[in-house]
């Protein structure tokens, strides 16, 4: 090689090391970023020029990103924050519309936290201030499915900032009665909503059937109002009866366990409640109430937004309701080092990083999971980055010396033919 080539390449050297100095105080400054991904540099020979008698190579960086290395996860406590455990990205957006698939990216970092948009409402947000993409969350126990990438949406939280009213239509009371009951009735009953969306008392009077075995007389009796009929009969009370062991045999002459009942509140309104009381018993001495669930709820406001190990954004009401309202997916790649990077911790669809595929909670393989209330930290080692540093340290000096020795001995040969 002769002094120009030894010169040039010596040069293409030092930027090289300059380049991988730089990525390695990049990844140092990012060493408490949340979900940040880091970049190493690969040296490749390289050929610089070709003359008839002479080829001159050098050296190039290649930046390579550790994006599929996992970082260590981080518990934070604060219930909107979300790590992915494995493969995958959460997908996010730079503005409500999408208006050029240019706003539609992919980021690690689940440090989620509420936003204003544009509009006025607030939506879930990450730290960069993207809108987070998801969907509706299913009913618990659904049949899974897989939407596409298109399909999610960014999420309203002023949307479910309150839960309306719903009248209680259902309810399913199991107790024990007792068959020794202490005096001529045994009173019971049931808190519901009704159809003006306040707390009713839905009054239940037990009395012994003496002329059945284990048999009684159940009386519907709504606090301050009246039964209109039980079964579309007009009636106020049914008989229900127990077997030899205490199982609930009966309700109403039938093989069944519950009843429809419709009844007047004392403001005039009206309610048909179907009552189940499947598991009731009869046994002991002493009444004992086992559970009660009814499908009617008060008006409640939102008091907190947590996520479980599903990725679902659970909301708790001041009504003591819980709701599943968001579920936030997973969008993998087939090549994700294909995804080019943005700024912050996001980066952006390109056709070499394959085909996308969305994972709900129910279709992420054991390779994936979230971990609530965490976030993932960056995946830079602070020792590797150290003795990278030394590394390009001494090579820069190297190339450097070889640089102003081809220098010095051009120098000479010119001053030679001076």
């Amino acid at each position: 090689m002769s002094l120009f080539g030894a010169r040039n390449a010596a040069e293409l050297g030092m930027k090289a090391q300059s380049h991988g100095l730089n990525l390695i105080s990049q990844n140092v400054a990012n060493t408490n970023t949340t979900g940040y991904k880091q970049t190493e540099s690969q040296f490749k020979t390289m050929l610089e020029r070709s003359t008839v008698s002479q080829d001159y190579f050098g050296v190039r960086a290649s930046d390579r990103q550790l994006i599929t290395k996992q970082g260590q996860i981080k518990t934070t406590g604060d219930p909107l924050d979300l790590a992915i455990n494995g493969q995958g990205f959460f997908q996010v957006q730079q503005s409500l519309q999408a208006e050029e698939t240019t706003t539609t990216m992919y980021t690690r970092d689940g440090a989620f936290s509420r936003g204003r948009a544009p509009d006025g409402d607030m939506y879930l947000k990450d730290s960069d201030g993207n809108f987070v993409m998801g969907r509706e969350a299913p009913p618990e126990g659904a049949a899974p499915d897989a939407p596409t990438p298109d399909s999610l949406k960014p999420l309203s939280l002023t949307a479910v900032e309150t839960i309306d009213a719903k009248p209680t239509t259902e309810v399913r009371l199991q107790e024990n009665i007792p068959n020794k009951p202490a005096g001529e009735n045994l009173q019971t009953g049931v808190g519901v909503v009704g159809p003006e969306g306040k707390r009713q008392t839905l009054g239940l009077i037990w009395s012994q059937n003496p002329d059945t075995a284990n048999g009684w007389n159940l009386e519907v009796a709504p606090k301050g109002g009246t039964t209109n009929s039980i079964n579309g009969n007009n009636t106020s009370t049914l008989p229900v009866t127990f077997g030899g062991n205490g199982e609930l045999q009966t309700v109403d002459g039938q093989n069944t366990t519950s009843f429809d009942t419709t009844v007047t509140w004392g403001n005039g309104s009206q309610s048909t409640i179907n009552l189940d009381l499947a598991g009731s018993t009869q046994l002991g001495e002493e009444r004992q109430r086992v559970a009660v669930d009814d499908n009617g709820n008060l008006a409640g406001d939102l008091q907190r937004l947590e996520f479980d190990s599903q990725g679902v954004l659970h909301g708790n009401y001041t009504n003591g309701e819980q709701r599943r309202l968001y579920e936030i997916p997973v969008t993998d790649f087939n090549n994700p080092r294909g995804l080019e990077p943005q700024s912050g911790t996001t980066w952006q669809y390109t056709a070499r990083a394959g085909e996308r595929q969305v994972l709900t909670p129910q279709g992420i393989n054991s390779r994936t999971g979230f971990v609530p209330s965490a976030v993932e930290r960056s995946n830079v080692e602070l020792e590797d980055q150290f003795t990278r540093m030394i590394t390009t340290q001494k090579a820069y000096s190297s190339v450097a010396s070889a640089y102003q020795t081809a220098d010095e001995m051009t120098q000479t040969a010119t001053q030679l033919k001076s």
